[in-house]
C-alpha cells in the first residue's frame, strides 16, 4: 500500500513529524520525504532504539531505509523540517499505515488564536501565548532571529514580542528579549545570567497597526535590531558592540508574552509565523 499525506510546516520553525505503523520488512525502501527544493536540515530519530539509514536519492528527497526489522505497532519516527511553509509529503509502501500527523515546535498556552493556513498568531494575553518546544540557546553561537508582527492602536505600553530565558522566578528572567515600548524598539541580553549585558531602546518611531519584520542578532562582535516595513529594506535602530554570547543555558522561551516569574506585558498586535525564524550559526 502506498500513502501519501501533505502536511503544512511554518519557515524557520522547525516541525516534528510523527508517524505510527507496524509489519515486517525485509530491504525494503518503506519512507520516502518528498520536500521543496528550499528544504533544510531535514534529521531523523527512530524512537524504540530501532535501527535505520537514512540516504539522499534527490534534492529535497530523503530515504528512510530498514532491514530485516520487525516493527511494534506504536513505531514513532520524528523529523525536524525547515522548510517554506508548505510541500511535506510522506509517501508509506508495503506496510500497514496508521497515521501521520504533525507537532509545531511550540505549545499553545491557553486559547491563542492560530491560523493554521496563513501562520497567522493574535489574541495573545497573559494566559494565551507560545512556548517553543525547544528553548532558543544560541549560547556562543552567532545567530539572528527574524519576526513579522503587525501592532494594534496601542504601541505605548510595554509589550513583549519574544523572550527566552534561563530559569523560573523573577531571577530567571536573565536571557534574551525583544519588546516594544513606549513607541520604541527594545532589545536586551544578558551574557552572564546576573544582569543585562545591554538593555537599549532604539530611535524609530513605532507606528499603529503596521506591519514590521524586525531581525536581532548578534554577528559574534556586535548586537543589532533592525526594522523593515516592506521584508526587503533594513534600517538599524539599536547596535551594541561586544563579543559576550548570550548566557547559556536558556531554558524557556515564550512568543508573545514576558515571564518574569509570571506572565505579563502580553503582545497587543499578531504575529506572522510564516515570516518568522530562528537561525544559529547561521543554519535554520
Amino acid at each position: 500500500m502506498s500513502t501519501t499525506k501533505q502536511l503544512k510546516v511554518y519557515k524557520g520553525l522547525p516541525t516534528i513529524i510523527k508517524s505510527r505503523a507496524r509489519g515486517y520488512y525485509d530491504d525494503k525502501t518503506i519512507l520516502t520525504f518528498n520536500t521543496d527544493a528550499e528544504s533544510q536540515n531535514i534529521t531523523m530519530d527512530v524512537y524504540d532504539g530501532l535501527s535505520y539509514d537514512i540516504a539522499s536519492s534527490a534534492s529535497g528527497v530523503k530515504v528512510l531505509n530498514f532491514v530485516n526489522t520487525v516493527l511494534p505497532y506504536k513505531w514513532d519516527y520524528s523529523t525536524a523540517l525547515s522548510t517554506n511553509r508548505y510541500c511535506f509529503a510522506p509517501v508509506l509502501e508495503n506496510m500497514y499505515y496508521v497515521d501521520c500527523y504533525k507537532y509545531n515546535n511550540f505549545t499553545k498556552v491557553g486559547s491563542p488564536t492560530v491560523d493554521e493556513d496563513t501562520g497567522l498568531v493574535s489574541n495573545f494575553s497573559t494566559s494565551n501565548y507560545l512556548q517553543l518546544r525547544n528553548a532558543f540557546n544560541p549560547a556562543n553561537n552567532p545567530w539572528e532571529v527574524q519576526v513579522k508582527f503587525t501592532t494594534s492602536s496601542n504601541v505605548t505600553t510595554v509589550q513583549e514580542i519574544l523572550h527566552s530565558r534561563k530559569g523560573t522566578g523573577s531571577s530567571g528572567r536573565y536571557g534574551i528579549g525583544l519588546s516594544i515600548d513606549n513607541t520604541h524598539f527594545n532589545f536586551f541580553c544578558s551574557s552572564d545570567g546576573s544582569d543585562w549585558l545591554f538593555d537599549l531602546y532604539g530611535t524609530y518611531t513605532i507606528l499603529t497597526n503596521t506591519t514590521y519584520w524586525v531581525k536581532i542578532g548578534w554577528d559574534g562582535t556586535e548586537y543589532y535590531l533592525e526594522y523593515s516595513l516592506n521584508g526587503e529594506t533594513y534600517t538599524r535602530d539599536i547596535t551594541n558592540a561586544s563579543t559576550s554570547g548570550v548566557y547559556s543555558p536558556l531554558t524557556s522561551s515564550f512568543i508573545g508574552v514576558w515571564n518574569n516569574g509570571s506572565f505579563t506585558n502580553a503582545f497587543g498586535g499578531s504575529i506572522d509565523l510564516s515570516e518568522t525564524y530562528i537561525k544559529v550559526d547561521n543554519s535554520l
